[in-house]
């Protein structure tokens, strides 16, 4: 039986290269792997949808370990959740590739998306590997809550991008219907929870609490770079078009 320290953390970063290289063949498709070059850049953003989720789930880990509420696990949670957020880097960066490599292959609608949409992640997880460690006090930790609101509406949003793209692809009449009516609702359901994070009471009362500079900034800073990333899954181009 393996050793489970031999695994490999990366696996599923990889793994997931593995299963877009390997192709998802469709029918009357062409193209690497069964696919035309517009639905490989669908591909790529998909991978770069999960690799999001890869990365707000384990900044959520982080943020967890910070508050101390399980001193036995905190050490663990930290480890796997710094790992999580080097996974989900690299299977953005991975991915970025695959998606803007198609110059010439798609329309230009697609590849500017593309190079956009990989930028915005970016700086997103760049946000959240950076987030400062909260003090003691309980006004504090409400503040990482907020961050935690924030990261989870990034993820309902990659899953509503997600849902339309395969609503799109769908030749199933209500499969399209259905992909393309909860994709759209998570996603306006996703910017109206950073919209409430930025102007309710707990952001108004960590204003009034005095907490640090950056802190603050930080906070903010998440808030906008989640809402325009959000706002740009919302305008993934149709593919073909």
């Amino acid at each position: 039986m393996a050793n489970p320290k031999t695994i490999p953390t990366r696996l599923p970063a990889v793994m997931a290269l593995v299963f877009l290289c390997c192709g998802f063949a469709m029918p009357g498709a062409s193209g690497q792997g069964g696919m035309t070059p517009q639905q490989r850049a669908e591909s790529g953003h998909r991978l770069i949808h999960h690799g999001l989720a890869m990365a707000t789930e384990a900044a959520d880990l982080v943020m967890i370990s910070q508050l101390g509420m399980a001193p036995n696990l905190d050490e663990a949670t930290m480890k796997h959740g710094r790992d999580g957020l080097v996974q989900g880097r690299e299977l953005i960066e991975n991915a970025t590739v695959i998606a803007t490599e198609l110059d010439g292959r798609v329309n230009s609608a697609m590849l500017a998306f593309s190079i956009e949409l990989a930028e915005a992640s970016m700086s997103y997880v760049s946000l959240i590997e950076s987030m400062p460690a909260p003090g003691p006090e309980a006004e504090r930790m409400a503040v990482h809550q907020m961050h935690m609101l924030i990261n989870h509406a990034v993820r309902m949003a990659a899953d509503g991008a997600n849902l339309n793209m395969i609503g799109r692809q769908s030749r199933d009449t209500d499969v399209a219907e259905l992909g393309g009516l909860h994709g759209t609702a998570m996603l306006d359901k996703a910017l109206l929870m950073i919209d409430q994070v930025l102007t309710g009471p707990s952001m108004q009362r960590a204003h009034q609490a005095g907490l640090t500079r950056t802190t603050m900034q930080t906070t903010h800073q998440m808030a906008r770079s989640a809402r325009e990333l959000v706002s740009l899954m919302s305008r993934m181009p149709v593919v073909g078009r």
